[in-house]
């Protein structure tokens, strides 16, 4: 959308929502009560205030404001690409949520800008360009003073500390062009966000202004289901994953070589959470298959009747049969940590036949069910190291524990093999 003026969307009720790249020759100004996702924003020179009150904030392209300054916020997460001023200020925050950018520039000339960012939890700058043959991830020029506030909901002495160079946790992907002070100094202009008083009455003229502001889930399919979403909650779920993510959620749910009564559900799709590392975790709240007993030996190992999809932002995933909780015998008989992840499984006595890899011995069907036993347990424990969880592996077979303990040995820090003797059967 082109515009000679300046633009001013907002809703007053729920979400703003564009689907084109915005180009203004004054500035950009976009307000909601709800949450705002649009594409790339740029002005020439004037400047750019996004601000979603209640929300999230997602901005899918850069935004390059040509010396205006840009204020972004929610009371949400935020996440948007790179962010070019060319001497404006620059300031994100996230009242309670997470904070993850590209680049940040604000260099131009013998001309800086501010760079301010602050969140309740992790501050990410996750991409970087080349100058003079370095890699930054920030660039404030010579005298532009980078401020950041990141873990503002944990007490000083808990907040880790923002990393040059490392996005594990707080920091950035690469180089920044001075020190960034933290605690923080005072946001650029103040640090809020000032809304035109005429977007109360956007409302009434959107259609005037051709975007439509009704709510995103009314005007858009689900990449996942090919359906219209089904309410807020899933749209807002499906736009927090990856690529990979979504894909790969599709295929888990389109697979015909999985007997229906162990697929997914396409309403599965509105539910889970997303974490700071990007995973996804999805109570199913259903034991998938009909295995009585496997299901009765996961209930008693775990205390949890639900089994669990686990999958990182790079689209790998993991069925577990559980999460401990205190009614689980893991952890009132071998004090395993509670909220770790459980895989159980019942019999399985062949497994010893692989302890010196030799699998001549086995039958077909019990070669296939290692190999496939193998590949479990190596994606199990992948997910677990991409999602930082812990990894519980309980058999209800002291030989067939013995032999996975002998053949895995110490390769997987994160997953414990225990022996649990099944009482329900």
């Amino acid at each position: 959308m082109r515009k000679l003026g300046s633009i001013a969307l907002g809703s007053t009720e729920g979400s703003v929502t564009t689907g084109v790249a915005i180009d203004s020759a004054i500035g950009v100004n976009i307000a909601a009560k709800q949450n705002v996702l649009t594409r790339r924003i740029r002005t020439y020179g004037g400047d750019v205030v996004v601000d979603a009150e209640q929300g999230t904030t997602i901005i899918r392209g850069a935004i390059n404001s040509r010396g205006g300054d840009i204020s972004i916020s929610a009371s949400g997460r935020v996440r948007t690409k790179n962010l070019i001023s060319r001497s404006g200020d620059v300031s994100v925050i996230s009242d309670s949520g997470a904070v993850r950018t590209g680049y940040i520039r604000t260099d131009r000339g013998n001309r800086n800008g501010d760079v301010y960012l602050e969140a309740a939890r992790n501050i990410r700058v996750a991409a970087s360009f080349e100058m003079n043959g370095e890699q930054y991830s920030i660039y404030a020029g010579e005298d532009g003073v980078i401020s950041v506030a990141h873990q503002q909901n944990k007490k000083e002495n808990k907040r880790g500390q923002f990393v040059i160079g490392n996005t594990t946790g707080s920091g950035t992907l690469a180089l920044v062009t001075s020190p960034v002070t933290s605690p923080p100094v005072t946001p650029p202009a103040g640090g809020g966000v000032q809304p035109n008083p005429i977007l109360i009455y956007i409302e009434v003229f959107r259609r005037v202004l051709f975007i439509d502001t009704a709510p995103a889930h009314q005007t858009e399919i689900n990449p996942i289901t090919g359906q219209p979403y089904a309410d807020e909650a899933e749209f807002e779920l499906v736009k927090q994953l990856t690529p990979n993510q979504q894909g790969r959620f599709k295929d888990i749910l389109n697979n015909q070589a999985i007997p229906e009564e162990e697929r997914l559900r396409k309403e599965d799709v509105r539910r889970g959470i997303v974490d700071d590392n990007g995973c996804y975790f999805l109570v199913i709240g259903r034991q998938l298959g009909n295995f009585e007993e496997h299901d009765i030996y996961a209930y008693e190992v775990t205390g949890d009747r639900s089994d669990h999809l686990v999958m990182t932002s790079r689209g790998n995933y993991s069925f577990y049969d559980g999460r401990l909780n205190i009614g689980g015998l893991a952890h009132n008989q071998r004090g395993q940590a509670l909220g770790s992840y459980a895989e159980v499984k019942t019999q399985h006595k062949y497994f010893e036949k692989a302890i010196d890899g030799n699998l001549s011995d086995m039958t077909r069907y019990e070669r296939r069910e290692y190999l496939k036993m193998k590949r479990q347990i190596e994606i199990g424990n992948l997910v677990a190291n991409d999602c930082n969880l812990q990894f519980f592996l309980s058999f209800d077979n002291r030989r067939a524990a013995n032999a996975i303990r002998t053949i895995f040995g110490n390769r997987y820090p994160r997953m414990n093999v225990y022996h649990i003797e099944g009482f329900g059967f």
